[in-house]
């Protein structure tokens, strides 16, 4: 959070590198989603009649919902860092 008597310019960088967080870390939910529907969907097109134990012993699925659930966090840090650079005074 800058000072209370920060210039316009430095509460302007602290916004613009939390909207830079936010949209790296949308990019990087949005890659593990995708991981994790190709899998599904490469094994649905295989005619694989498989169980969950199975999808989730998938280390391709596992790490697309680990990226997720970290850029989740990515997005929060964001949300609450624009949030505080924002505030007035």
């Amino acid at each position: 959070m800058p000072p209370k008597g920060a210039s316009l310019e430095d509460r302007a960088a602290k916004a613009l590198n939390a909207v830079m967080i936010m949209l790296l870390s949308a990019a990087a939910a949005a890659f593990g989603a995708w991981m994790s529907f190709i899998y599904i969907q490469r094994a649905l097109a295989r005619g694989l009649d498989f169980t969950w134990t199975e999808i989730m012993a998938s280390g391709q699925i596992l790490s697309g919902l680990f990226v997720f659930v970290l850029a989740c966090f990515g997005m929060r840090f964001g949300f609450r860092m624009l949030f505080k650079t924002s505030a007035p005074g």
